[in-house]
């Protein structure tokens, strides 16, 4: 049960400058009883096309905003976040009357969110059915949290405190890789809906080994569940403890100082506030410092599906992302048992390397990081198959092509809030600018922060050409977001596409295309140095193919040949 939501100061600053209603998602991870605020998601605008024009909806109050358009935002914007994340509720810049006089409208919006997978849920449980309203009052700045469980039959709000608290460099970031084979048959009938059916039951015994039959090794040993994943964290905490305690002998100290007299006690205050400053000045001047931080552990997942961890160096290395073998048959014919007589069916393989991300406390326990990185895997397998789908819909005349890849997952890093590590799928098809594109109408934070220029904060609009068309909220037609001011600017520097180099073989065996060109390059370098003109080897194999040459000559045309004649 949640009982406080805590947040940053960088959460909080992005309210302070707001004017007039706004309406966002919040992207937070919960703790025990907290629930810890990372960054507020703003709401993208709707196109209204019903009055035959093209006119953007603005939304003026908590009546404006559709249960189904911000549904339909959230379940493009699950597919980015990592495990031990998740979609809490929404946040407004609304007063508290407002709310009350809304609460049923407000409701269905929570209510319609998009449910997790039932296999998520196994994971999960009910954790993820208290949803969150966060209302920040637009004159006073106060934030006012109200929480509801969607899960239950009784349907009432009820208040948990808000409060500021610094959080975020406790957090790290998880990765671990598992193998993926999938084998099934493709339907005749290329319609969506049966394509993704198919895969999707293809792909289940496979999801059921991960969710209930595979275990997780921390740096190649097991361990219980309520085991730290990080050695250091239990020498920190007995640490911290030994702090704490003589901080508190240090105040008591100090209290007993004041009895004597004010100077000394004001002299030590002052010291003490200014390491504090200076700390924290530190800590904002280091450009490191709001980098996301990688754990340094090694996670391997294994069990039936996939009882060996061996990576093998591969190939075709220039391929990114995970594969898929179409196996087109060439058209033959096959019995299809859901039909009588012969059907067109076609083969279809999928293979190659997922890897699972969750971002958590360092302090986090194997069992709960095993269950966000389980939840994570799960999560993006569903989401290439569903990327895949519409490939396999849109290409289904052009399944000739025996091989195609599965979008390649990048790694995200937004300038609001740079620890936390979200991530886009891309088609081979793809350019970075296509990800960006989805970035910056997906993921625009509420309260854009500028440089501190006065012109920086302007807002030019995509162009409609820049729209990211393949994803299912822009099928209705949707304007774009606003291109971001330079603090929060969304650009090709935000994202990594190592995470995925290739679909099979490990980073550290991985070739990119100028290595491989250089690698070819090195290999003919010694035979075309043999056939250089400037070459000894090849002058003296000149020299004497001339005398050969001369030899045979005089053999032919010679004294005896003359007398001879």
């Amino acid at each position: 049960m949640i009982k406080s939501a805590l947040y940053e100061p960088s959460f909080s600053d992005r309210f302070v400058s707001l004017t007039g209603f706004h309406c966002g998602v919040v992207l937070s991870g919960t703790l025990g009883h907290d629930e810890h605020l990372f960054l507020p998601i703003e709401l993208p605008p709707k196109e209204d096309t019903e009055r035959g024009r093209s006119e953007i909806k603005a939304l003026r109050c908590i009546r404006d905003i559709e249960e189904k358009w911000v549904t339909s935002h959230c379940r493009n914007l699950n597919r980015m976040i990592p495990g031990g994340i998740r979609i809490s509720g929404i946040c407004l810049t609304s007063t508290l009357s407002e709310f009350n006089s809304e609460q049923e409208h407000l409701k269905r919006i929570l209510f319609n969110l998009p449910k997790t997978d039932p296999m998520i849920g196994e994971i999960t449980g009910a954790s993820e059915n208290e949803k969150l309203v966060l209302l920040c009052d637009p004159q006073s700045k106060k934030f006012t949290c109200k929480i509801l469980d969607v899960g239950s039959s009784v349907s009432i709000f009820r208040s948990a405190t808000v409060k500021p608290q610094m959080f975020i460099h406790s957090y790290r970031t998880f990765r671990t890789t598992i193998s993926l084979s999938v084998e099934t048959i493709l339907p005749a009938d290329r319609q969506k809906e049966e394509i993704l059916l198919q895969l999707q039951a293809a792909v289940k015994p496979y999801l059921q080994s991960i969710l209930r039959e595979s275990n997780l090794l921390i740096n190649g040993e097991f361990r219980d569940s309520a085991d730290y994943v990080l050695a250091d964290v239990g020498e920190k905490t007995m640490m911290d403890v030994l702090s704490s305690s003589k901080k508190r002998k240090r105040s008591s100290k100090v209290s007993k100082r004041r009895s004597f007299g004010a100077e000394k006690t004001s002299d030590y205050g002052e010291s003490g506030d200014f390491s504090s400053e200076t700390y924290l000045e530190r800590e904002s001047s280091d450009p490191g410092s709001d980098k996301g931080c990688w754990a340094d552990v090694e996670l391997t997942i294994f069990g039936p599906q996939f009882p060996r961890w061996k990576r093998a160096s591969s190939s075709s290395s220039l391929e990114s992302g995970t594969s898929s073998d179409t196996g087109y048959t060439g058209g033959t014919d096959r019995t299809d048992s859901s039909s009588a007589g012969l059907v067109p069916i076609n083969r279809l393989i999928v293979n190659g390397c997922i890897p699972g991300i969750a971002f958590l406390p360092s302090d986090t326990t194997v069992g709960t990081l095993f269950e966000a990185l389980r939840k994570d895997l799960i999560q993006s397998i569903l989401a290439r198959l569903e990327l895949l789908t519409e490939e396999l819909h849109i290409t289904s005349s052009q399944l000739e092509v025996p091989r195609m890849l599965l979008p390649q997952r990048v790694l995200v890093r937004l300038p609001a809030c740079p620890r936390l590590p979200l991530s886009d799928y891309k088609f081979i098809s793809e350019t970075a600018d296509d990800v960006i594109s989805r970035l910056q109408y997906f993921c625009v934070p509420i309260g854009l922060r500028g440089s501190g220029d006065g012109n920086d904060v302007s807002l030019d609009r995509l162009s409609s050409s820049d729209r990211p068309a393949s994803l299912e909220s822009l099928s209705s037609g949707v304007t774009s977001a606003s291109s971001l001011p330079s603090r929060d600017l969304i650009d090709a520097s935000c994202l990594d596409i190592s995470l995925e180099q290739s679909p099979e073989g490990n980073v550290e065996t991985e070739y990119s295309e100028t290595e491989l060109l250089e690698n070819v390059a090195h290999s003919v370098q010694p035979v075309t140095k043999y056939l250089s003109f400037s070459s000894p080897t090849f002058l003296i194999a000149g020299c004497l193919a001339l005398l050969g040459s001369l030899l045979a000559s005089y053999l032919l045309t010679g004294p005896w040949n003359a007398e001879a004649t």
